[in-house]
Parts: C-alpha cells; structure tokens; sequence
C-alpha cells in the first residue's frame, strides 16, 4: 500500500495539519503516514480534541488506524468509504467542536445520504471558531457552494469548563458552485459581548476601547447575557455583515482576563481588515481553501495569507488535483484562484 507521507512539522506545524490530512483522506480514499504532530506547539502530540477528531473521522469511514492515543506523534490511517448516519462525539475537555467538525464536515458532504452529528466540548474558547462564526460567516458561504449544513448550539461550552453541546445537519453536496467574492461589499458594523457569571463592569470596560478606537455609537454595542449555568466567560464580537457574506472578530474573556486585553487583539485585527479594503479576511480566507479546493474553481480576494494559510494550502495540494493560486496585488491584498489540473 502507497502512503502519503506528511510531516507536521512543516509550515505552521499545529493540528490543521492533521485535521485536513484526515478530512482529505478520506475524500481522495488516499491513506497517510503523519509524523511529528503538532511539533510546534507547546504539547506536542494528539490532545483530547485532536484524538476526537480522529476517532470522529474513523468512525464515519471505518478507517483502520494506527498511534490514535493521546500525546502520539505519529498516526497511520487508511480510509474507507464514508457512511451517513446519527453520529455522537464528546471531546471530554473544552477542546473545540468546531475544529472537530473541521475533519467530518466535508467528507460526510461526499456521503450519499444525510447526517446527524453531536459534538459535545468547547464552543467558545480562543484560537478556534466560536460557535457564531459557523452560523453568521462560514455556513451561509458554504451553502452558496452548494455544501448544506445547519447547524444547533444546545448548551453554551466556555474555557475552561467546556460541557457544550452543538448538533450539525448535514445533506450531501449535490450541485457544487463556484463562488467569487472579489468586491468588498458595504457592510454594517457592530459589536456584541455575550456573557455568563461576570461582572456588569466588565462588559461596560470591554465596549469602550471599541468605542474609542473605531468611533462607533453607543447603539452599535449590545450586551448579551447569558443563563449562568452556562459557566463564566465572556466572548466580543466585532461584526461586518453584508447581505452575501460576512466578516466577524472574536475576543475571548473571563475572570483571569481584562476586558482592554480582550478588546486589544480583536481590534488589531479589525483595524488591518478595514485597512485591507478586501471581502474576504485572513481567517475565512484559511477556511474556505478546503471546500473550494473541493469544487475545483472560483476566486476571492483576501489580506495576506497567513502561514497557517499557506500550510493549509499545501496540505490540499497534496491530496487534491486542483492548485491554488496567490498572487499579491496590493500592500495588504492577495487574489486567491482554484484550479483544476
């Protein structure tokens, strides 16, 4: 048997790595040898959210696999044919549903019939996609790719105690289309903190270097609390919403975190996006070269890509007969194509 041979160590050397070798696989029926798993992070090796995401894949495809224990480095999985079905999946930590989803989503999109999948786990926790992220920015992009997927959050999960629970629907890709975001769009702007067991204080202190920084009225801020039993912490969003697509920034909080720190990153990060003039930003950009890959065509226009965009695109390559154009047109734009060979 001929194996793909990956090193995570390459690139950004974390678990997308693994996560798009997994989803790939067992698209392409291309079996893999992953070595050095998530070398450059401060615990190496598969931890609870990554092992999910590998038994998750291995269920759904009956994969036969070898190293799936936590803290491995190294992983063999050959695939088999994805099934549809009623799936069940518990990380056991705060580690995110969402990157989990990351690995199922487009191979059970190939499955010839619907799926149920239940992840219990984080839903909100930093350096991951909040639950609202999928529902506001990433789903409704995918669902103009012809890629239906609805999706349910049934029980808020906060770092560090986790205990969320979100439900996703999926239905097989039918008639895949390409997509094209290359104008940026008019978009309307607001903030948000939604919250659970903190301080009034702290949600006031949050808004205001929002406020300051972007000019913003006092009506675009809205505070959303939350039941408490849906643990303590805090999450700002800063939206662009725009009838097509939109563009959203999250800050994670909670009692071990100022309000200003958690406001600081989302607005860098908000400020270079406006700045950039482009539809698309960095973190979507990273998001949509799988699924687009997958249907071979179309184009946006983005920020610069990111190392862990450029990892991830290699990756793709790597299983996928379609290539990925960057081209740089602007201090802080590039043009992103798809291609088919």
């Amino acid at each position: 048997m001929q194996y793909i041979e990956i090193d995570g160590a390459q690139g950004e050397g974390g678990g997308q790595i693994l996560r798009s070798a997994l989803a790939l696989s067992v698209i392409t029926q291309k079996p893999f040898r992953l070595y050095n798993i998530r070398a450059k992070r401060a615990k190496p090796g598969l931890l609870r959210q990554h092992l999910t995401a590998v038994q998750g894949v291995q269920a759904i495809s009956r994969a036969q696999v070898e190293g799936a224990t936590l803290r491995s480095t190294a992983l063999t999985f050959v695939p088999q044919r994805v099934k549809a079905g009623t799936y069940h999946f518990s990380i056991g930590t705060a580690g995110s549903t969402s990157l989990v989803l990351q690995a199922l989503v487009y191979p059970l999109l190939m499955a010839d019939g619907p799926s149920k999948v239940t992840i219990e786990g984080g839903t909100h926790n930093a350096f991951a996609p909040p639950f609202e992220y999928l529902t506001e920015v990433l789903l409704p992009v995918l669902k103009r790719m012809g890629m239906p997927i609805h999706a349910t959050l049934e029980r808020y999960g906060f770092y560090p105690q986790g205990g969320g629970r979100v439900v996703f629907e999926i239905e097989p890709m039918t008639q895949p289309a390409a997509l094209t975001l290359m104008t940026c769009p008019a978009f309307k702007t607001s903030a948000e903190v939604i919250h659970s067991g903190m301080p009034e204080a702290y949600v006031a202190q949050a808004f205001k270097p929002v406020r300051h920084r972007l000019g913003w009225e006092a009506s675009q801020c809205v505070d959303t609390p939350l039941a408490a039993r849906s643990g303590k912490g805090a999450v700002l969003y800063v939206r662009f919403a725009a009838e097509q697509h939109s563009a959203l920034f999250t800050g994670f909080g909670g009692l071990r975190v100022a309000p200003q720190s958690m406001a600081k990153t989302v607005l860098n990060d908000v400020c270079r996006f406006m700045q950039a003039q482009v539809p698309v930003d960095q973190h979507l950009a990273d998001q949509l070269l799988l699924p687009m890959a997958l249907v071979g065509q179309g184009c946006f226009l983005t920020q610069n890509p990111s190392l862990h965009t450029e990892t991830n695109r290699l990756m793709i390559q790597t299983f996928l007969p379609t290539q990925i154009h960057l081209e740089r047109v602007g201090p802080d734009q590039c043009e992103v194509r798809f291609q088919s060979v």
